[in-house]
Formats: C-alpha cells, structure tokens, sequence
C-alpha cells in the first residue's frame, strides 16, 4: 500500500515552497499560513470623508438622498406643522412643532403618522435666539453635527454657521443679499422672498428660495450644486426645518 498521501491532503508553502501535509504551519520555515494569506490580501482603499460631509458607504435613508425638495408651511397656524416633498410630491419628512414651544426637542418624522423620528433637533441654550441645535440621526442614534445661530450678525442679516459633530466651524447660512436682507426688517419687506446660500469649504452647497404666500410658506430646498457631497444632506435638512420654525417666526410676529 501507498504511503503517499492524496493530493487534497496536501499543500505547499508560500514562501519557501516545501510541499507537506496541510497544517496551519509551514513544516520547514514556520510561517502561519493564514496569517501569510491574510497579508497577501489586496486592500479595500476608501477615499477619506470630509469633515461634515455625506459618508455613502454607510447605509443611509434614501430620503436624504435627493438633491431638491419643497418644503411647506402653514402661515396661520397654531403649530409650526411643516411637511417637506421629494421631486414627485411625495411627503419624505414632517414636523408638528408646539407654538413657541422651540426648547423642546425638534423631532423630523418621515410623514404625517409621526411613527418614525428620522432626526432630532436639540437646542443647548435657553435663549432660542443664540442657542446651537445639535442634530442627531436616530437610525444610528449618533450625533451628526450642530447649527448655531449667530444672533448678533442676523439683527441686520440672517446668518447660521455650521458646525461637525466635535463643534469646529464647517461652513455658514447667510441670507442672499444685505440691502434685501435690510428691507425685508422694514415694513414693506415683508412681501420680499428670502434666499439662504449655504457654504462649506468656501464652496456653494445648497440654495434656498422662498416663495411669496400670503397664506403658506414655501421653501424651495436645491442641493444639486453640492455635487460632492461636502454637506451631509441630513444636515442640510435640518437647517432647512430651522430656518423655517425659528426665522419663519420671525415674520410671523
């Protein structure tokens, strides 16, 4: 009889090429097999993420996913009820904030039913007009960033700076235009629409444009010039549905 073991039985080794029976060790040079394996392996490179942008290779809601939305609220109203429309009018978020009631959280439901927080909106202060909001995902419960009004530049001119998740400055919200911006705080600029430009890293990242309403407010939300992505659009989301509850009252009053 043979003593010659079956072929399956057997491997080579990597590295110095003595042929034995399978172990988990070379028999001649004592290298780990797996190990060795493990180090051949080609490596998976993934690009780096800006700070505050959008990581795609986490799974994330594919409502956030959309470059432009509509965003509405109710001007006579005793809450700050608002729904936000993807591009084929569908209701991807929803929020029925209590009338002045901006010290409790914020919470951005994904429709009408309120069954389904997608982020919450939490602010630090107590005096809303200077206060952060911190933004938290509550799919993952981690905590994406902060949104701080800067009270003393919006006196004259509506301005928000954007903050990552460890509170450093990514970018900023102002108000389109100064001289606009100076005649909407008298009495006839009321009728003139407001226009946010969102920036990070210097760069454009969305635009948001009111339309005139007498009765509701429409906000039209457009991210399509952020093509990279510098912005986490649930971010972005967020400061839209600030600028409609805190600004919007504003005119309300």
């Amino acid at each position: 009889m043979s003593s010659q073991l079956p072929v399956g039985s057997r491997t080579r080794c990597p590295s110095c090429g003595f042929e034995q029976a399978e172990a988990a060790e070379c028999g001649r040079c004592g290298i780990v097999f797996k190990k060795k394996r493990d180090e051949s392996a080609p490596r998976v490179h993934r690009p780096a993420v800006p700070a505050g942008a959008t990581d795609f290779s986490v799974p994330l809601d594919l409502r956030f996913r959309s470059s432009r939305y509509r965003a509405r609220k109710a001007i006579f109203s005793f809450t700050n009820a608002l729904e936000i429309f993807d591009d084929a009018g569908e209701t991807v978020f929803y929020v029925a904030q209590k009338f002045l009631s901006i010290k409790d959280d914020i919470r951005v439901y994904t429709d009408s039913s309120q069954s389904r927080t997608a982020l919450t909106i939490r602010a630090r202060g107590f005096i809303e007009d200077w206060a952060c909001f911190d933004v938290t995902d509550l799919a993952s419960g981690r905590g994406i960033g902060s949104l701080k009004r800067k009270w003393l530049h919006s006196i004259v001119r509506d301005e928000w700076q954007i903050q990552d998740e460890v509170d450093d400055p990514i970018g900023a919200i102002r108000e389109d235009n100064l001289m606009l911006a100076t005649l909407r705080r008298t009495p006839i600029g009321q009728f003139i629409p407001q226009t946010f430009v969102g920036t990070v890293q210097e760069h454009t990242v969305f635009e948001f444009k009111q339309d005139f309403n007498p009765f509701v407010q429409w906000l039209t939300l457009d991210f399509s010039m952020d093509g990279v992505h510098l912005l986490d659009r649930r971010m972005g989301i967020a400061a839209a549905v600030l600028l409609l509850v805190i600004e919007g009252r504003q005119d309300d009053d």
